[in-house]
């Protein structure tokens, strides 16, 4: 293989780090910063909704599948896609966080009802149209399969 390649993937793969970093606590990360998290844990400040190992294992595991793609099938490693494909699987984690903590909220069901004058069902005050449970279910898609347009698209 070629060490210049490798090289490039070794560079790519920090700025993969940094990238997500900066996409997560919305502030500038330095090199520094991104060595911190990786040999000490030391992040900076993350949403409150996604824990550090959370997003520890997410970069890692992208990273190694594209580096693994690129010895094995010559797959190039495009940081943009890489950091798309970690923010789609952070969404995903975070949207079944959300649900868990739905379903287990005061360890009972929520309230639904359909409303016959609106056939909508009304969740927790909540009104749910067909729309929208198709919106949600094609970002779920789009989130597991890695093709989510931005990481707040969800949102």
């Amino acid at each position: 293989m070629n060490t210049t390649l490798y090289s490039n993937a070794a560079r790519n793969g920090q700025y993969v780090w940094q990238s997500v970093l900066q996409d997560l606590s919305l502030t500038s990360i330095s090199h520094d910063q991104v060595e911190a998290a990786i040999y000490r844990l030391s992040f900076p400040p993350s949403p409150p909704y996604l824990s550090n190992s959370i997003i520890v294992a997410s970069i890692l595991e992208h990273i190694w599948k594209a580096h693994w793609n690129l010895i094995f099938n010559n797959i190039p490693f495009i940081t943009q896609t890489i950091i798309t494909r970690i923010h789609s699987h952070l969404l995903q984690r975070t949207l079944e966080k959300d649900l868990l903590t739905l379903v287990q909220h005061n360890n009972e069901a929520p309230t639904s009802t359909l409303s016959s004058a609106t056939d909508k069902w009304v969740i927790n005050e909540v009104h749910i149209t067909n729309h929208f449970i198709e919106y949600r279910e094609a970002s779920f898609e789009k989130a597991s399969n890695g093709t989510l347009a931005l990481s707040h698209e969800e949102l």
